[in-house]
Parts: structure tokens; sequence; C-alpha cells
């Protein structure tokens, strides 16, 4: 369980979701869509890969079906057990086989403990929980149901990495608590059953024992041939701006408003990164990530301590930002006149 792709379940596809062209899609198989998706969830759906952050747009879109109704098994992995599944099997309504990744080190799976929930399925509560092969007091565990409406509202044996958080969900980070246990217990509010994406940090190894004192001194020995000089340290990793790209998620009020996603090829916590919108907006949302600064056309992010994504919400139009490095600026128009500075807390209060 340290690194495994795991089977959420079979759901209907939303009739508004743009059927998938099979024939001219890559037959990846469940692996090979694994490694390609850097979202919380993948799909299969008529051999197909898609990723995914969330099954759907409607209720009925997180309800789990019958996963006999999500075969056949993809080609290439009719051996792997569990089954993996490609929904390639004809049925009225559209089906997908819906996955995610689980990568920790000391070995976890998610659990689900009750299944006889009520009530609207939105709002259910249901018991779940994550085992352990080993423990590791104060390991970081982060769950991540992407964009599914899910709620953590109690859980034991770890402890909130922010305990400032008013809503628990849908990602959630947490410190491992107690010296010895093998579970952690999840109390949620939401479509039950559907797993998250499950990721483990270990905190760092205890430093090595003093060093034992020195032996008593020995006659002098003549002079050691001088070494060549040492080579240089490498140069370090890229900044985060190279690799990044951003893009538009959902819009909003007749395309004045919108949700979009910055992705990062090396994502380095508490480090900053600036968008360069060229024209003004005002961002009010921001996910995995925290606000820094604003100007009436930028806005520098502080990200977050995992993942390599981070989202938010923008007023203004629509458009993908640049993503300057230190020194070098973006090239086009040049910027508007100076205005007053911007103070993202109060305005607009």
């Amino acid at each position: 369980h340290t690194d495994e792709v795991v089977f959420v379940g079979c759901f209907f596809v939303d009739e508004s979701e743009a059927p998938v062209d099979a024939a001219a899609a890559a037959q990846l198989g469940t692996q090979g869509c694994a490694d390609q998706c850097n979202t919380p969830y993948f799909a299969m759906e008529s051999g197909a890969c898609k990723c995914i952050a969330s099954m759907g747009a409607t209720p009925a879109s997180f309800r789990l079906r019958d996963s006999a109704g999500c075969g056949a098994r993809c080609v290439g992995e009719e051996l792997l057990e569990p089954p993996r599944f490609c929904a390639t099997s004809i049925a009225v309504q559209r089906r997908q086989a819906v996955y995610t990744r689980t990568r920790c080190a000391l070995g976890a799976r998610f659990e689900v403990q009750e299944d006889a929930v009520v009530g609207a399925l939105m709002q259910q509560q249901w018991k779940a929980r994550i085992l352990f092969d080993s423990w590791q007091e104060a390991a970081l565990i982060v769950l991540d149901w992407g964009e599914v409406p899910m709620q953590v509202y109690s859980i034991w044996n770890a402890q909130l990495v922010d305990k400032s958080r008013q809503v628990m969900g849908p990602r959630l980070e947490v410190f491992l608590k107690g010296a010895m246990h093998s579970e952690v217990g999840l109390k949620l509010r939401g479509p039950p059953g559907i797993a998250p994406r499950l990721l483990c940090v270990s905190k760092a190894s205890p430093p090595p024992p003093s060093p034992l004192p020195p032996p008593p001194p020995r006659p002098p020995s003549p002079p050691p041939t001088p070494l060549p000089p040492s080579p240089p340290p490498p140069p370090p990793p890229p900044p985060s701006c190279l690799g990044s790209t951003s893009k538009v998620l959902k819009t909003f009020a007749a395309g004045t408003s919108y949700y979009a996603e910055v992705w990062l090829k090396y994502w380095t916590p508490d480090s900053l990164v600036t968008l360069d919108f060229r024209s003004e907006t005002e961002v009010f949302g921001v996910w995995q990530a925290s606000l820094e600064r604003v100007t009436y056309t930028t806005a520098t992010f502080r990200l977050g301590p995992s993942g390599n994504i981070f989202r938010f919400n923008a007023r203004g139009s629509p458009l993908e930002p640049c993503i300057p490095c230190p020194g070098q600026p973006c090239e086009g128009a040049p910027p508007p006149p100076s205005r007053p500075p911007r103070t993202w807390m109060n305005e607009g209060r």
C-alpha cells in the first residue's frame, strides 16, 4: 500500500459531459492513466482515460453504482487484482470507472466502516478509517477529495495542521498523533463511500549520535598528497515560474468572474509565485496557497506545504495570465499608468 492505484467505484456520467472518442483516445489502462493525470481522481470510460477532480456536477453523479456495470477489465490488465474496470460495456446510461492513487511509505489504505447511512445523498453522515502498516508520530497525512463536496467533522489519532480552519474538507492535512496506533478514524458528511487521494510525508529522521572522542595522537606522518579540487555544486533547482501553467476551470457572472488553477512543475513550500493578469483583476479566494500581495494587475501567492496545484477565484477578464520569473518580466503591452496601491484586505468592503 505504499504506491497503488485505488478503485473508488462505478458512477454514472453527467449527460452534459461531452462523449469520449474511444477510438481516438490512447488505450493507457489504469496505470498509464494514473501516471498521466495530476488530478485527485482519474476515470476510464469506454477504455479512454479522463483526468477529473470530481465525478460530476449533479447529486446523481456522486452515487456509487454496481461495479459490474463498469466491466469489462482493461486490456492488458486482466490479471490484476482487485479488478481494473475500463467501463467498456454498452448501457443506456453512460458509466465511468473512477480511480485515485495512494502514495504512503507507511503503508496506508482508506476503508469505509459504515454503509448504513440515511438522509439526503450530499449530506449523509458516515464513518471511515485509514489503516497503516507502520506508524510514525507527527507524519503528515494529506486527504484530497478534489471538488467532491466532502467534510470531515470528527477525527481521532490525528490532529489538524491548521487548527484555525472552520471547515475540514474537501482537502485535509493532519499530523499523526500518539506513539503507537494502527489507524486514524474519521466521521464524514457528504456522498458516502468515496475514497480520497491519500499522501503521506514522513518526518525527518533524528540526527546521528555525537561522534566518539578522538583517539590519542600518533606520530606525525608525511604530508598527504593534495586532493584535486572538489567539483562545483550542482545548480539550484529551477524557480517555480518555469514549467508552470494556468487555466480557467469555470466562469461566472457572464464572464466577469472565474475559477482557475495554477499547476507548478517545481513546488517549493512557502515560496512566492506571481501571476501577471495584464488587465485589472481582483483575487478573492485561494486554495492550497495564500495571497501574499496584490496590485491592480498582479497577485503574488505563497505556496502551501505540499502539492503542485493551487486554485483561486478572481473578478476580471478570464485570460491566461503570465507567470514571470524574478528579473524576467512578462512580454507584451506596457503596464497601465500608476494608481494608488491596492489593499486587498479591505477593498470593496
